[in-house]
């Protein structure tokens, strides 16, 4: 997600998923609507990353001691400055526990897209797609060109994956969180 100064007028925010969701400025729905699920699956997502790692047997590591790389050092090992860009985020990235209600939260959106795959299975797979890169601040262009698509081809697709399951859920009378 980008972050916007103070200063810039809230009527200049292209797409609504750029500002926080205030469930007291925004109250949620009495039906699932696209831009409501939409939030709901970036945040399942979020919560995925806020996750801890799971344990297990450590890697095999170097035995030498370990130094500090400065700013230089790190600009020659990494060629693609996006890169170095995502792997500083994920080292910044806040690492708080998620609480009960967002894991609950964040299995619900799971199993919304697992049922969605057997109706509409790109579908399901263009959205998740989509959710991950938008909680993990990665590039959609990517995610389009690793599925073949083109990024518009990719943004419908997205669109009316989520028209097609927030129907889905309203036919099957699933209540909104």
């Amino acid at each position: 997600m980008r972050a916007y100064s103070k200063v810039e007028p809230e009527s200049l925010r292209i797409n609504s998923l750029e500002r926080p969701y205030l469930a007291q400025n925004e109250p949620i729905p009495e039906l699932w609507t696209p831009d409501h699920l939409s939030r709901r699956l970036v945040e399942a997502f979020t919560v995925l990353r806020r996750l801890p790692r799971v344990k297990g047997p450590r890697t095999p590591g170097n035995h030498g001691p370990a130094y500090m790389h400065d700013w230089a050092d790190r600009l020659a090992q990494v060629e693609d400055p996006e890169i170095l860009k995502e792997h500083q985020a994920e080292q910044n990235r806040d690492r708080s526990q998620p609480s009960a209600l967002d894991i609950q939260r964040m299995d619900m959106c799971n199993e919304f897209l697992r049922s969605f795959r057997d109706q509409d299975e790109l579908g399901a797979l263009v959205l998740a797609r989509w959710a991950l890169a938008s909680a993990f601040g990665q590039s959609v262009a990517r995610k389009s060109k690793e599925m073949g698509m083109a990024k518009s081809s990719f943004y419908a697709r997205r669109e009316s994956g989520l028209k097609a399951c927030a129907a889905m859920l309203n036919r099957r009378g699933i209540s909104v969180f």
